[in-house]
């Protein structure tokens, strides 16, 4: 059996069969004819068939090279597709992120976004604690550290996720007895 040819031996073949000139090959990737004629003859010694019969003013693909070329390109093809899905894969975001949220605001925003996410992005763990008071949780415990509010320590990165409108209710039996409040010293 014929030793393994190089990637790039081949991705260069394929080139020299569509373009039929070595020196067009040559340009193309920025180096000499010499190069490119040098590197078909590696990969015909490697897989031990000629590839090209090489003409004064023309070059003609083999019926061997035409094979060749064929399973050069759908290898090339497969190694472009799987290299693709890595840098998916890769990019994907995984692992655990440990979050914090007040427990009326965690429940109502964002426990339910967090099955798309997870749906989305399976790598991805999420630990979501939802607490009653959420005054200032131990430094590094939380990835994600949701607050309601405007006053925020130095040391963190914010950013405003929704508004959160406050109402003031009261019972009909109470505003009947005490009367509308107009300020919070009414109460």
């Amino acid at each position: 059996m014929a030793s393994q040819p190089k990637m790039e031996d081949l991705r260069l073949f394929g080139e020299v069969v569509r373009m039929s000139s070595f020196a067009a090959v040559a340009k193309a990737m920025g180096v000499s004819p010499a190069f490119v004629g040098k590197r078909v003859q590696v990969l015909e010694s490697t897989l031990g068939v000629k590839l090209l019969h090489r003409h004064t003013r023309r070059l003609r693909v083999t019926e061997e090279g035409a094979r060749v070329d064929h399973w050069a390109q759908h290898l090339l093809g497969g190694m472009e597709r799987m290299l693709d899905e890595l840098d998916h894969i890769r990019s994907q975001p995984r692992g655990l992120v440990r979050m914090a949220s007040s427990l009326g605001f965690g429940r109502r925003h964002v426990a339910p976004c967090l099955a798309g996410l997870i749906e989305r992005y399976p790598g991805l763990q999420v630990r979501l604690e939802l607490v009653d008071d959420l005054q200032e949780p131990p430094s590094g415990s939380f990835d994600l550290d949701i607050r309601i509010g405007n006053e925020l320590s130095p040391h963190v990165v914010a950013r405003k996720l929704a508004n959160n409108h406050r109402v003031l209710c009261a019972a009909p039996s109470y505003l009947e007895r005490r009367g509308m409040p107009m300020q919070p010293s009414d109460l």
